[in-house]
Protein backbone atom coordinates (compact mmCIF):
# COMPACT_ATOMS: atom_id res chain seq x y z
CA UNK A 1 0.00 0.00 0.00
CA UNK A 2 1.72 3.47 -0.90
CA UNK A 3 0.94 6.37 0.50
CA UNK A 4 -2.07 7.71 -1.35
CA UNK A 5 -3.80 4.58 -0.65
CA UNK A 6 -2.96 5.04 2.96
CA UNK A 7 -4.57 8.47 3.46
CA UNK A 8 -7.56 7.50 0.84
CA UNK A 9 -8.15 4.23 3.83
CA UNK A 10 -8.29 6.91 6.63
CA UNK A 11 -10.45 8.74 5.19
CA UNK A 12 -12.74 6.31 4.74
CA UNK A 13 -12.56 5.59 8.19
CA UNK A 14 -12.94 9.25 9.40
CA UNK A 15 -16.08 9.26 6.68
CA UNK A 16 -17.35 6.33 8.67
CA UNK A 17 -16.76 8.19 11.92
CA UNK A 18 -14.21 5.80 13.18
CA UNK A 19 -11.39 8.24 14.00
CA UNK A 20 -12.36 12.03 14.16
CA UNK A 21 -11.34 15.00 11.49
CA UNK A 22 -8.56 16.56 13.96
CA UNK A 23 -6.75 12.91 13.85
CA UNK A 24 -6.93 12.58 10.33
CA UNK A 25 -5.54 16.14 9.44
CA UNK A 26 -2.51 15.02 12.00
CA UNK A 27 -1.62 11.98 10.06
CA UNK A 28 -1.72 14.19 7.00
CA UNK A 29 0.53 16.43 8.12
CA UNK A 30 3.39 14.38 9.94
CA UNK A 31 3.32 12.51 6.41
CA UNK A 32 3.91 15.76 4.81
CA UNK A 33 7.26 16.63 7.31
CA UNK A 34 8.30 12.80 6.00
CA UNK A 35 8.27 13.97 2.33
CA UNK A 36 5.29 11.86 1.30
CA UNK A 37 4.20 13.49 -1.93
CA UNK A 38 0.38 13.65 -2.29
CA UNK A 39 -1.89 13.29 -4.29
CA UNK A 40 -4.88 16.32 -4.35
CA UNK A 41 -7.44 13.34 -3.31
CA UNK A 42 -5.08 12.87 -0.13
CA UNK A 43 -3.87 16.63 0.54
CA UNK A 44 -6.65 17.81 2.83
CA UNK A 45 -5.78 21.50 4.45
CA UNK A 46 -7.24 21.55 8.08
CA UNK A 47 -7.95 25.32 7.75
CA UNK A 48 -9.77 25.06 4.16
CA UNK A 49 -11.68 22.40 6.22
CA UNK A 50 -12.84 23.92 9.29
CA UNK A 51 -13.79 26.73 7.50
CA UNK A 52 -15.61 24.68 5.12
CA UNK A 53 -17.42 23.21 8.32
CA UNK A 54 -18.68 26.91 9.64
CA UNK A 55 -19.72 28.13 6.40
CA UNK A 56 -22.01 25.18 5.57
CA UNK A 57 -23.22 24.91 9.27
CA UNK A 58 -23.97 28.48 9.43
CA UNK A 59 -25.67 28.87 6.17
CA UNK A 60 -27.63 26.23 6.98
CA UNK A 61 -28.90 27.11 10.63
CA UNK A 62 -29.97 30.42 8.68
CA UNK A 63 -31.64 28.18 6.18
CA UNK A 64 -33.33 26.21 8.57
CA UNK A 65 -34.50 28.86 10.35
CA UNK A 66 -35.70 30.32 7.30
CA UNK A 67 -38.01 27.82 5.84
CA UNK A 68 -39.50 27.10 9.27
CA UNK A 69 -40.16 30.49 10.21
CA UNK A 70 -41.41 30.90 6.43
CA UNK A 71 -43.65 27.61 7.34
CA UNK A 72 -45.18 29.13 10.41
CA UNK A 73 -46.27 32.62 8.93
CA UNK A 74 -48.01 30.55 5.55
CA UNK A 75 -50.06 28.49 8.40
CA UNK A 76 -51.14 32.07 9.70
CA UNK A 77 -51.66 33.40 6.27
CA UNK A 78 -53.99 30.47 5.44
CA UNK A 79 -55.32 30.71 9.17
CA UNK A 80 -54.73 27.01 9.75
CA UNK A 81 -55.94 25.60 12.95
CA UNK A 82 -53.22 24.76 15.71
CA UNK A 83 -54.14 21.27 15.47
CA UNK A 84 -53.70 20.79 12.07
CA UNK A 85 -50.50 23.57 12.58
CA UNK A 86 -49.04 20.92 15.16
CA UNK A 87 -49.69 17.96 12.88
CA UNK A 88 -48.31 19.23 10.02
CA UNK A 89 -45.07 20.33 11.65
CA UNK A 90 -45.31 16.51 12.80
CA UNK A 91 -45.15 14.71 9.91
CA UNK A 92 -42.47 17.34 8.07
CA UNK A 93 -40.18 16.48 11.08
CA UNK A 94 -40.63 12.86 10.69
CA UNK A 95 -39.92 13.71 7.03
CA UNK A 96 -36.36 14.86 7.88
CA UNK A 97 -35.49 12.62 10.19
CA UNK A 98 -36.35 9.50 8.31
CA UNK A 99 -34.53 11.33 5.51
CA UNK A 100 -31.23 11.62 7.56
CA UNK A 101 -31.19 7.79 8.55
CA UNK A 102 -31.61 6.83 4.77
CA UNK A 103 -28.96 8.99 4.10
CA UNK A 104 -26.88 7.72 7.05
CA UNK A 105 -27.28 4.41 6.28
CA UNK A 106 -26.56 4.46 2.34
CA UNK A 107 -23.21 6.39 3.42
CA UNK A 108 -23.82 9.73 2.40
CA UNK A 109 -20.97 12.69 2.57
CA UNK A 110 -20.14 14.70 6.21
CA UNK A 111 -22.24 17.76 3.96
CA UNK A 112 -25.17 16.38 3.28
CA UNK A 113 -25.58 14.51 6.75
CA UNK A 114 -24.75 17.98 8.48
CA UNK A 115 -27.66 19.78 6.64
CA UNK A 116 -29.83 16.72 7.87
CA UNK A 117 -28.73 17.22 11.37
CA UNK A 118 -29.17 21.08 11.38
CA UNK A 119 -32.59 21.03 9.53
CA UNK A 120 -34.03 18.07 11.58
CA UNK A 121 -33.13 19.24 15.60
CA UNK A 122 -34.46 22.31 14.12
CA UNK A 123 -38.17 21.13 13.34
CA UNK A 124 -37.66 18.25 16.52
CA UNK A 125 -37.25 21.34 18.56
CA UNK A 126 -40.22 23.12 17.38
CA UNK A 127 -42.35 20.34 17.22
CA UNK A 128 -41.50 19.64 20.81
CA UNK A 129 -42.12 22.83 21.92
CA UNK A 130 -45.70 23.36 20.14
CA UNK A 131 -46.76 19.64 21.13
CA UNK A 132 -49.83 20.55 23.64
CA UNK A 133 -49.94 16.59 24.38
CA UNK A 134 -46.42 17.29 25.94
CA UNK A 135 -47.25 19.99 27.98
CA UNK A 136 -50.90 19.08 29.58
CA UNK A 137 -48.87 18.51 32.55
CA UNK A 138 -48.62 22.53 33.03
CA UNK A 139 -52.99 22.56 32.90
CA UNK A 140 -53.06 20.34 35.90
CA UNK A 141 -53.50 22.29 39.10
CA UNK A 142 -52.30 19.03 41.52
CA UNK A 143 -49.96 16.31 41.01
CA UNK A 144 -51.74 13.38 39.84
CA UNK A 145 -50.94 10.64 37.63
CA UNK A 146 -52.03 11.99 34.53
CA UNK A 147 -49.86 15.30 35.34
CA UNK A 148 -46.87 12.59 36.13
CA UNK A 149 -47.60 10.77 32.84
CA UNK A 150 -47.53 14.31 30.54
CA UNK A 151 -44.40 15.26 32.08
CA UNK A 152 -42.67 11.90 31.99
CA UNK A 153 -43.43 11.58 28.67
CA UNK A 154 -41.81 15.44 28.15
CA UNK A 155 -38.48 14.68 29.38
CA UNK A 156 -38.47 11.45 27.66
CA UNK A 157 -38.94 12.96 24.33
CA UNK A 158 -36.15 15.60 25.69
CA UNK A 159 -33.64 13.03 26.41
CA UNK A 160 -34.23 11.25 23.23
CA UNK A 161 -33.51 14.32 20.80
CA UNK A 162 -30.31 14.87 23.69
CA UNK A 163 -28.85 11.43 22.60
CA UNK A 164 -29.93 11.21 19.17
CA UNK A 165 -28.59 14.26 17.91
CA UNK A 166 -25.01 14.21 20.23
CA UNK A 167 -24.74 10.30 19.31
CA UNK A 168 -25.17 11.32 15.25
CA UNK A 169 -23.18 14.40 15.57
CA UNK A 170 -19.67 12.16 17.24
CA UNK A 171 -20.58 9.25 15.48
CA UNK A 172 -21.02 11.06 11.86
CA UNK A 173 -17.88 13.89 12.85
CA UNK A 174 -20.85 17.14 12.02
CA UNK A 175 -18.40 19.62 13.36
CA UNK A 176 -21.56 22.38 13.43
CA UNK A 177 -24.24 20.02 14.23
CA UNK A 178 -21.64 19.16 17.51
CA UNK A 179 -22.36 22.87 18.73
CA UNK A 180 -26.12 22.35 18.40
CA UNK A 181 -26.29 19.10 19.41
CA UNK A 182 -24.44 20.23 22.78
CA UNK A 183 -27.53 23.41 23.21
CA UNK A 184 -29.95 20.44 22.80
CA UNK A 185 -29.06 20.10 26.96
CA UNK A 186 -31.74 23.20 27.46
CA UNK A 187 -34.45 20.68 26.56
CA UNK A 188 -34.77 18.29 29.50
CA UNK A 189 -33.36 21.05 31.39
CA UNK A 190 -35.94 23.12 30.55
CA UNK A 191 -38.42 20.44 31.40
CA UNK A 192 -37.26 19.27 34.62
CA UNK A 193 -37.25 23.17 36.12
CA UNK A 194 -40.91 23.94 34.82
CA UNK A 195 -41.95 20.34 36.47
CA UNK A 196 -39.63 20.94 39.85
CA UNK A 197 -40.70 24.58 39.95
CA UNK A 198 -44.92 23.41 39.58
CA UNK A 199 -44.66 20.43 42.28
CA UNK A 200 -41.84 21.66 44.72
CA UNK A 201 -44.47 22.01 46.99
CA UNK A 202 -46.00 18.69 47.03
CA UNK A 203 -42.99 16.35 46.60
CA UNK A 204 -39.36 16.99 46.92
CA UNK A 205 -38.13 14.49 44.73
CA UNK A 206 -38.78 16.49 41.77
CA UNK A 207 -36.21 18.94 42.71
CA UNK A 208 -33.75 16.02 44.02
CA UNK A 209 -34.20 14.76 40.50
CA UNK A 210 -33.12 18.55 38.88
CA UNK A 211 -29.74 18.40 40.77
CA UNK A 212 -29.11 14.80 39.53
CA UNK A 213 -29.55 15.57 36.10
CA UNK A 214 -27.38 18.57 36.53
CA UNK A 215 -24.92 16.55 38.08
CA UNK A 216 -25.48 13.67 35.54
CA UNK A 217 -24.46 16.27 32.95
CA UNK A 218 -21.52 17.57 34.06
CA UNK A 219 -20.14 14.30 34.27
CA UNK A 220 -21.05 14.07 30.60
CA UNK A 221 -19.20 17.23 29.72
CA UNK A 222 -16.03 15.84 31.82
CA UNK A 223 -15.89 12.18 30.51
CA UNK A 224 -14.44 10.88 27.29
CA UNK A 225 -18.07 10.41 26.44
CA UNK A 226 -18.18 14.13 25.32
CA UNK A 227 -14.41 13.99 23.42
CA UNK A 228 -13.92 17.63 24.16
CA UNK A 229 -10.54 17.12 22.95
CA UNK A 230 -11.28 15.97 19.49
CA UNK A 231 -11.45 20.18 17.58
CA UNK A 232 -12.83 23.24 18.22
CA UNK A 233 -16.26 22.34 17.68
CA UNK A 234 -16.32 19.88 20.54
CA UNK A 235 -14.77 22.33 22.68
CA UNK A 236 -17.77 25.01 21.82
CA UNK A 237 -19.98 22.44 22.63
CA UNK A 238 -18.60 22.22 26.23
CA UNK A 239 -19.08 25.91 26.22
CA UNK A 240 -22.51 25.88 25.42
CA UNK A 241 -23.48 23.13 27.93
CA UNK A 242 -22.00 25.13 30.80
CA UNK A 243 -24.07 28.28 29.49
CA UNK A 244 -27.45 25.91 29.78
CA UNK A 245 -26.38 24.43 33.08
CA UNK A 246 -26.20 28.71 34.41
CA UNK A 247 -29.48 29.14 34.29
CA UNK A 248 -30.76 25.77 35.70
CA UNK A 249 -28.95 25.80 38.51
CA UNK A 250 -29.99 29.41 39.37
CA UNK A 251 -33.68 28.03 40.12
CA UNK A 252 -32.48 25.62 42.63
CA UNK A 253 -32.23 27.89 45.93
CA UNK A 254 -36.16 28.65 45.07
CA UNK A 255 -37.65 25.01 44.03
CA UNK A 256 -35.92 24.16 47.37
CA UNK A 257 -37.21 26.88 49.52
CA UNK A 258 -40.26 25.80 48.03
CA UNK A 259 -40.39 22.47 49.01
CA UNK A 260 -39.18 22.72 52.35
CA UNK A 261 -41.21 25.85 53.23
CA UNK A 262 -44.82 24.52 51.75
CA UNK A 263 -46.58 27.29 52.57
CA UNK A 264 -48.32 29.44 49.80
CA UNK A 265 -48.21 32.46 51.23
CA UNK A 266 -44.02 32.32 51.67
CA UNK A 267 -42.10 35.22 50.17
CA UNK A 268 -38.38 36.28 50.38
CA UNK A 269 -37.62 38.34 53.03
CA UNK A 270 -34.86 40.99 51.88
CA UNK A 271 -32.00 39.00 54.06
CA UNK A 272 -32.76 36.40 51.59
CA UNK A 273 -32.86 37.79 48.81
CA UNK A 274 -29.25 39.13 49.58
CA UNK A 275 -27.60 35.88 50.83
CA UNK A 276 -29.32 34.22 47.34
CA UNK A 277 -27.71 36.99 45.09
CA UNK A 278 -24.23 35.97 46.64
CA UNK A 279 -24.84 32.43 46.29
CA UNK A 280 -26.03 32.79 42.31
CA UNK A 281 -22.69 35.18 41.99
CA UNK A 282 -20.55 32.17 43.66
CA UNK A 283 -22.42 29.72 41.44
CA UNK A 284 -22.02 31.73 38.01
CA UNK A 285 -18.27 32.62 39.23
CA UNK A 286 -17.55 28.14 39.72
CA UNK A 287 -19.39 27.76 36.47
CA UNK A 288 -17.39 30.00 34.48
CA UNK A 289 -14.17 28.98 36.02
CA UNK A 290 -15.26 24.89 35.33
CA UNK A 291 -16.04 26.21 31.40
CA UNK A 292 -12.15 27.40 31.36
CA UNK A 293 -11.12 24.63 32.91
CA UNK A 294 -12.62 22.53 30.39
CA UNK A 295 -11.43 24.77 27.47
CA UNK A 296 -7.92 24.75 29.11
CA UNK A 297 -7.85 21.11 29.25
CA UNK A 298 -7.40 21.26 24.96
CA UNK A 299 -3.46 22.15 25.03
CA UNK A 300 -4.17 24.19 21.52
CA UNK A 301 -5.65 26.74 23.17
CA UNK A 302 -4.29 29.36 25.49
CA UNK A 303 -5.38 31.90 27.57
CA UNK A 304 -6.58 34.70 25.22
CA UNK A 305 -8.62 32.27 23.07
CA UNK A 306 -10.70 31.07 26.32
CA UNK A 307 -10.82 35.03 27.18
CA UNK A 308 -12.70 35.33 24.04
CA UNK A 309 -14.78 32.23 24.35
CA UNK A 310 -16.24 33.15 27.04
CA UNK A 311 -16.74 36.61 26.02
CA UNK A 312 -18.85 35.13 23.46
CA UNK A 313 -22.08 33.75 26.22
CA UNK A 314 -21.60 37.27 27.54
CA UNK A 315 -22.32 38.97 24.08
CA UNK A 316 -25.03 36.04 23.46
CA UNK A 317 -26.37 36.77 27.02
CA UNK A 318 -26.84 41.03 27.03
CA UNK A 319 -27.57 40.97 22.89
CA UNK A 320 -31.24 41.36 24.03
CA UNK A 321 -29.70 44.82 25.57
CA UNK A 322 -29.52 47.21 22.12
CA UNK A 323 -32.74 45.77 20.63
CA UNK A 324 -34.73 46.34 23.58
CA UNK A 325 -33.49 50.25 23.92
CA UNK A 326 -33.83 50.52 20.02
CA UNK A 327 -36.94 49.62 20.28
CA UNK A 328 -38.25 51.78 22.90
CA UNK A 329 -36.29 54.97 21.38
CA UNK A 330 -38.06 54.79 18.35
CA UNK A 331 -41.60 53.84 19.49
CA UNK A 332 -41.11 57.21 21.04
CA UNK A 333 -39.63 59.48 18.44
CA UNK A 334 -42.06 57.74 15.53
CA UNK A 335 -44.36 56.01 16.82
CA UNK A 336 -44.61 52.02 16.69
CA UNK A 337 -45.40 51.84 12.98
CA UNK A 338 -41.41 51.57 12.53
CA UNK A 339 -39.71 49.11 11.51
CA UNK A 340 -36.02 50.40 11.41
CA UNK A 341 -35.64 49.56 15.18
CA UNK A 342 -33.23 46.71 13.90
CA UNK A 343 -31.34 49.01 12.20
CA UNK A 344 -29.42 50.79 15.38
CA UNK A 345 -28.40 47.23 16.65
CA UNK A 346 -26.92 46.25 13.55
CA UNK A 347 -24.66 48.93 13.53
CA UNK A 348 -23.46 48.40 16.70
CA UNK A 349 -23.14 44.87 16.35
CA UNK A 350 -21.31 45.84 12.96
CA UNK A 351 -18.93 48.25 14.89
CA UNK A 352 -18.37 46.10 17.62
CA UNK A 353 -17.17 43.21 15.01
CA UNK A 354 -15.10 45.92 13.24
CA UNK A 355 -13.13 47.04 16.26
CA UNK A 356 -12.61 43.50 17.74
CA UNK A 357 -10.73 42.34 14.00
CA UNK A 358 -9.12 45.84 14.26
CA UNK A 359 -10.70 45.50 9.88
CA UNK A 360 -13.14 44.01 8.03
CA UNK A 361 -15.12 42.05 10.37
CA UNK A 362 -16.29 39.90 7.42
CA UNK A 363 -12.58 38.88 6.75
CA UNK A 364 -11.20 35.11 7.10
CA UNK A 365 -7.89 36.24 6.93
CA UNK A 366 -7.21 35.74 10.70
CA UNK A 367 -4.23 34.26 12.17
CA UNK A 368 -4.49 30.51 12.94
CA UNK A 369 -3.40 31.10 16.61
CA UNK A 370 -6.29 33.91 17.34
CA UNK A 371 -9.59 30.80 17.18
CA UNK A 372 -10.64 32.78 19.93
CA UNK A 373 -11.06 35.90 18.07
CA UNK A 374 -12.05 34.32 14.67
CA UNK A 375 -15.45 32.77 16.58
CA UNK A 376 -16.29 35.94 18.83
CA UNK A 377 -16.23 37.61 15.63
CA UNK A 378 -18.07 34.84 13.96
CA UNK A 379 -20.70 34.96 16.83
CA UNK A 380 -21.37 39.05 16.34
CA UNK A 381 -21.78 38.32 12.88
CA UNK A 382 -24.34 35.74 13.35
CA UNK A 383 -26.38 38.38 15.47
CA UNK A 384 -25.71 40.87 12.70
CA UNK A 385 -27.63 38.10 10.60
CA UNK A 386 -30.04 37.44 13.04
CA UNK A 387 -31.35 41.35 13.53
CA UNK A 388 -31.59 41.42 9.83
CA UNK A 389 -33.75 38.45 9.30
CA UNK A 390 -35.84 39.50 12.51
CA UNK A 391 -36.06 43.50 10.25
CA UNK A 392 -37.16 41.42 7.53
CA UNK A 393 -39.97 39.55 9.23
CA UNK A 394 -41.03 42.40 11.02
CA UNK A 395 -41.38 44.81 7.44
CA UNK A 396 -42.96 41.82 5.53
CA UNK A 397 -44.77 40.43 8.29
CA UNK A 398 -47.32 37.24 7.08
CA UNK A 399 -45.70 37.56 3.37
CA UNK A 400 -42.82 37.16 4.28
CA UNK A 401 -42.98 33.06 3.69
CA UNK A 402 -42.57 34.11 -0.07
CA UNK A 403 -39.26 35.04 0.25
CA UNK A 404 -37.90 32.87 3.58
CA UNK A 405 -38.57 29.24 2.33
CA UNK A 406 -37.19 29.59 -1.31
CA UNK A 407 -34.34 30.84 0.05
CA UNK A 408 -33.92 28.15 2.57
CA UNK A 409 -34.57 25.78 0.31
CA UNK A 410 -31.91 26.97 -2.04
CA UNK A 411 -29.18 26.80 0.58
CA UNK A 412 -29.83 23.77 1.61
CA UNK A 413 -30.00 22.32 -2.17
CA UNK A 414 -27.07 24.16 -2.93
CA UNK A 415 -24.71 22.17 -0.37
CA UNK A 416 -26.54 19.05 -1.16
CA UNK A 417 -26.30 19.40 -4.67
CA UNK A 418 -22.57 20.43 -4.76
CA UNK A 419 -21.92 18.05 -2.11
CA UNK A 420 -23.18 14.87 -4.61
CA UNK A 421 -20.93 16.46 -7.35
CA UNK A 422 -18.36 16.17 -5.36
CA UNK A 423 -18.57 12.54 -4.24
CA UNK A 424 -18.73 11.56 -8.01
CA UNK A 425 -15.92 13.28 -8.79
CA UNK A 426 -13.92 11.42 -5.74
CA UNK A 427 -15.62 8.31 -6.72
CA UNK A 428 -14.38 8.96 -10.43
CA UNK A 429 -10.80 9.67 -8.67
CA UNK A 430 -10.49 6.40 -6.61
CA UNK A 431 -11.93 3.99 -9.97
CA UNK A 432 -8.97 5.73 -11.87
Amino acid sequence: MNANEFIQRLIYHQQQGIISQDLLNSIIEAEKELGTNFQEMGNQNPKKKGSKSFVVGSLNVVAMFLVLSGLWFFFDLIDLSWDATEISFLVISGLIVSSMVYFWIRGASKTIMEVHSIFAIGFLVNSYFISEKLWEFLYLPDLESSAIFSWVLNLTTTLAIVVFFNYSAEKLDLDFSKIIAGLSFNLPLISMVIAASEWSRDSVIFPTILVLLIAFIYMYVFSNLNHAHGNVYATLRSAGIHESLIWAIWFIPFIFADAIVQDNSWRASPEEEFYHSIFMIFVIVSISALGLLSANRKKQLNERNNNYYLAIFYALSFSWMPVIASIYMIEYLFGDDWTIHWIPPMILVYSLARIIVKGEPFTTKLPDDEKGKIWFNRTLLGLLILYFVCFIIDWLEEYAFYVFVPIGIFIAGYFIINSLKEDEQKIGKLQN
